[in-house]
């Protein structure tokens, strides 16, 4: 399977970027989803919680609070009001 990018990112600083992984698992406000290569391009607001991606490192965990998710491409952004 093909990976994609991540930057996960908030006012304050950057958590993660260009962190490469094979699928995402998310919250949104329509329900959980879970984000594959080639996945349609959209933007949506998620749930304050966790967000898991995993890759061929393991799978790494990250918590969000007011964020939204674009993906356009390989290439997923998270904007975050606070994460870490």
């Amino acid at each position: 399977m093909k990976s994609f990018e991540v930057d996960i990112l908030t006012p304050d600083k950057v958590v993660a970027k260009g962190l490469s992984a094979k699928s995402i698992s998310v919250s949104t406000t329509k329900g959980e989803i879970n984000i594959l290569e080639n996945h349609t391009h959209f933007i949506t607001r998620l749930f304050t919680g966790l967000l898991c991606i995993s890759s061929n490192d393991g799978v790494k965990y990250f918590s969000v609070e007011n964020a939204i998710c674009k993906i356009l491409r390989d290439k997923i952004t998270i904007l975050s009001s606070s994460s870490y």
